[in-house]
């Protein structure tokens, strides 16, 4: 009788088991935030503590965790664009994905535990690259519009850039695990689409660095384009590929295809073109304008100058620069003064529009260095900032740790160093930060 009853018990066990799973799985095919196209090999999905068989077509949830096997591999399509492929023997948490209309309402946070994951971010991210994270075990990587490999396990993190660039970050003080967005602080490094670098970190290290690639390092596949990505994803989905011919015609173009909507990295990720600095000249009685071959903008679709080429960004801006003759650095110190800026102060989820002033920059071209001042001002607070850098050969600004300086900074000087564009950006903990860009012209 005792075995009777232990039997009944393990049958309604299995049967409450059973009706969980299925219903799981009928709400994850009716709601979610993306699907699984394609899938090989044994991979499971973990939600909300069960485990299950991942399938092709099943509906992701936030809160899932996708496990691959040794010869398990996944891909996945969100709706909103958004493509991820996860390789073998790999753990993905995918913590939020919710795109607003409202900044700070929207989140897209994954974490890879351990493994490989190629990501081509969807147009909600985009959009909110201030709203964007992939943790690992040892750093945080925010994205400036992106294609790009993560490799990572316990000790050890890799990013490679297929298209657009990364942001990679210790935790530290300044960067939590827990935020959402990128890191901006000393110990944040930038990478940008090659063929011939990735950025790697190991747990300890104060800050990442640029290695240079073996085929051994990074797998084949990071060498295939977007475009050969996509179209897999597409044939294994049984999708057309006819429709994406045209952003496939060569294989030299980082555009996406159509269906991702998404534009080119080098060209068309520039909203607005700066204020032009106007240098009037009375010549017979005739005016001529001088326009600057600085731009800016915020990341949107926006199609930049012909022949305009990217130099530095940050999470919320990028320059551009199109020389009209070649760079040359003058001699001796030079004094900027500000002619315009934008600048804003967040705090938590709320963002503030701030003033800049007192604005200085001094220039040493004999020692290639460079140094700034400045007070930003919001909410009845001011934030002075000072940076400290080199000026490459190029007339690229790139701020470095030294004492006095608490800001990162990064810019750049036309051709005959009379004009400048710098962003800048200071983070004072995991919720509060103020950045902002400003225009530079040299002093009489």
């Amino acid at each position: 009788m005792m075995g009777t009853k232990i039997v009944n018990q393990l049958q309604m066990s299995l049967m409450m088991l059973l009706l969980m799973i299925a219903s799981m799985a009928t709400a994850a095919n009716s709601k979610g935030i993306g699907t699984i196209v394609f899938v090989t090999g044994q991979a499971t999905i973990e939600r909300e503590s069960i485990a299950m068989p991942v399938t092709s077509d099943l509906r992701l949830h936030a809160g899932d965790t996708i496990h691959t096997q040794e010869n398990g591999k996944a891909y996945i399509r969100f709706d909103d664009q958004g493509l991820i492929t996860l390789e073998a023997n790999s753990e993905l948490l995918i913590e939020a994905y919710q795109k607003s209309e409202i900044e700070e309402k929207s989140a897209f946070k994954f974490t890879l535990r351990k493994g490989q994951m190629r990501s081509i971010t969807g147009n909600g991210a985009q959009q909110h690259k201030n709203r964007y994270r992939l943790n690992t075990p040892v750093a945080a990587i925010g994205v400036r519009g992106t294609d790009f490999i993560t490799k990572a396990d316990d000790l050890t993190t890799q990013v490679k850039v297929i298209t657009g660039g990364v942001i990679v970050s210790p935790f530290n003080d300044q960067c939590s695990p827990l935020a959402v967005g990128p890191c901006e602080n000393e110990a944040a490094k930038e990478l940008f689409a090659s063929n011939t670098q990735y950025l790697q970190i190991q747990k300890g290290m104060s800050a990442p660095e640029i290695k240079q690639i073996q085929v051994s390092e990074m797998e084949s596949e990071s060498d295939n384009s977007a475009e050969t990505w996509l179209a897999e994803i597409n044939e294994s989905s049984g999708e057309s590929e006819t429709s994406n011919s045209e952003s496939t015609e060569s294989s030299n173009q980082t555009t996406l295809n159509t269906e991702i909507d998404r534009t080119n990295w080098d060209k068309d990720q520039v909203i607005a073109r700066i204020d032009e600095i106007d240098q009037q000249l009375e010549s017979n009685g005739v005016t001529e304008v001088k326009p600057t071959e600085l731009f800016w903008g915020r990341w949107e679709n926006f199609e930049a100058p012909e022949g305009a080429n990217y130099v530095v960004a940050s999470s919320d801006y990028a320059i551009y620069r199109q020389l009209s003759s070649a760079y040359q650095a003058p001699q001796g110190i030079v004094a900027f003064d500000m002619v315009n800026a934008q600048a804003a102060y967040v705090n938590g989820y709320r963002t503030y529009n701030a003033t800049v002033t007192d604005a200085q920059m001094q220039i040493d071209f004999n020692r290639s260095s460079f140094e700034t001042n400045l007070t930003v001002n919001s909410e009845g607070q001011n934030f002075d900032l000072t940076s400290k850098g080199s000026v490459l050969a190029t007339g690229v600004l790139r701020s470095v740790s030294l004492p006095g300086s608490n800001t990162t900074l990064q810019g750049a000087l036309n051709h005959d160093a009379t004009e400048a564009a710098t962003l800048f950006n200071r983070t004072y903990n995991a919720n509060e930060r103020v950045h902002g860009l400003i225009n530079w012209t040299a002093s009489d």
